[in-house]
């Protein structure tokens, strides 16, 4: 069974700013600029778990994004 949430706060932004597609892309475009920047780094180990712990942040809201059905 698929939940269902109330998206009245979430509509407006929708309709003010972007689409949830438009969301979705921009968030990939972020992990993958975090990912590019991350590798350039001198040293990309060192701050390795901060790049996991932010891409699966951003992946979690994605998801959240692209299954969420307004009521």
């Amino acid at each position: 069974m698929e939940k269902q949430y109330d998206m009245t706060e979430m509509q407006a932004y929708f309709s003010s700013w972007s689409s949830p597609e438009k969301t979705v892309a921009g968030i990939d475009r972020v992990i993958a600029r975090m990912a590019d920047w991350f590798t350039q780094l001198d040293d990309p180990a060192t701050n390795v778990y901060f790049l996991q712990e932010n891409i699966n942040f951003l992946q979690a809201l994605r998801y959240s994004i692209e299954e969420t059905k307004p009521l």
